[in-house]
């Protein structure tokens, strides 16, 4: 998985990825700590992806009470691939 660090909860999250032929991104796993409460939605290169079977999320706690998003996203890629995360209520 990639952890990501965020300072700014509330706030979207993009994130872009250079997969190529040789390193092709494959089913991403991501940690984005100190994320909050809210629940996420997802957009995969512009395209919004529905919370279900290709794209998951949960809301971990760490001993310190701070709450961080665990996102599972299917997704088989050859090119640069941008991954947008939105908080939602």
């Amino acid at each position: 998985a990639y952890i990501i660090q965020t300072q700014q909860q509330g706030k979207p999250l993009s994130l872009e990825f250079a997969a190529s032929e040789e390193s092709p991104l494959f089913n991403l796993a991501l940690v984005v700590k100190n994320w909050g409460e809210s629940g996420a939605s997802l957009k995969l290169n512009g395209r919004e992806v529905p919370r279900g079977r290709d794209f998951r999320y949960g809301i971990e706690y760490d001993v310190e009470g701070n709450a961080h998003l665990i996102v599972f996203v299917k997704v088989k890629a050859k090119e640069t691939t941008n991954v947008t995360l939105m908080p939602v209520e």
